[in-house]
């Protein structure tokens, strides 16, 4: 019998989520903002500079930086 492991794409998502949640939790903390959306192109710019100088490059909160940035972009037709 050959080892399987059934959930383990339901841990990624729930592991991914659960550090998405927490990084837009800090930056709207941080930036005393409802929601990611509503920082500005600056605010977007520092939070990608403190990402490339202190997130290792295989970390798992990149995909979280990675979510963030992506939802910003979305919404402010980046």
């Amino acid at each position: 019998m050959s080892f399987e492991w059934n959930n383990m794409h339901g841990l990624e998502e729930r592991i991914e989520g659960e550090i998405t949640d927490s990084l837009y939790e800090a930056v709207c903390s941080f930036y005393e903002v409802d929601d990611v959306i509503d920082l500005t192109e600056e605010q977007l710019t520092e939070i990608e500079a403190f990402r490339d100088e202190h997130v290792r490059e295989y970390a798992l909160v990149q995909v979280a930086f990675s979510n963030l940035i992506s939802w910003w972009e979305g919404n402010n037709g980046m």
